[in-house]
């Protein structure tokens, strides 16, 4: 008989068959989105296979205990959205080695939804395109016929 424990984000594992391999833990990182909100974010390799709803996830380069963000996003189903994402191997190209994981809890005020839009606004990351202040800016200006 095998025996199933919980893994991260609470996917079964079966011990003693094949399954994915366990993901890499390397802590916890926090980012602020610079309008009064701090996110907790779980780091793992950029290479793990995780689970996990309603989640922002950032491509990352980790070095010596600092963070770069490359990409931030969001999924409704994070094993999903990583394992068919358009920007991964371009960010492991760049050098991301991390994969960075907010969950929300009921008792956070903003949403994955917002906190993705705030985090890329405050953290401007290279290979995001939306939610920039200059996108939004942008935006703007063709909104009001002044650039086509």
């Amino acid at each position: 008989m095998s025996e199933v424990v919980t893994g991260i984000f609470g996917g079964l594992f079966e011990l003693g068959r094949l399954t994915p391999a366990l993901p890499t833990f390397f802590g916890n990182v926090f980012l602020d989105d610079g309008i009064g909100t701090q996110y907790r974010f779980e780091s793992f390799g950029i290479r793990d296979k995780l689970y996990g709803v309603n989640v922002v996830y950032a491509f990352a380069v980790e070095h010596f205990g600092s963070h770069s963000i490359k990409y931030i996003g969001k999924a409704n189903i994070l094993s999903e959205r990583i394992n068919s994402h358009e920007r991964l191997a371009e960010a492991i190209r760049a050098g991301a080695n991390r994969l960075l994981i907010h969950t929300p809890t009921p008792y956070d005020r903003v949403s994955h939804e917002e906190a993705e839009k705030r985090l890329i606004r405050r953290y401007s990351p290279s290979m995001n395109t939306q939610h920039t202040a200059s996108n939004e800016f942008s935006q703007m200006i063709i909104g009001l016929g002044l650039l086509t």
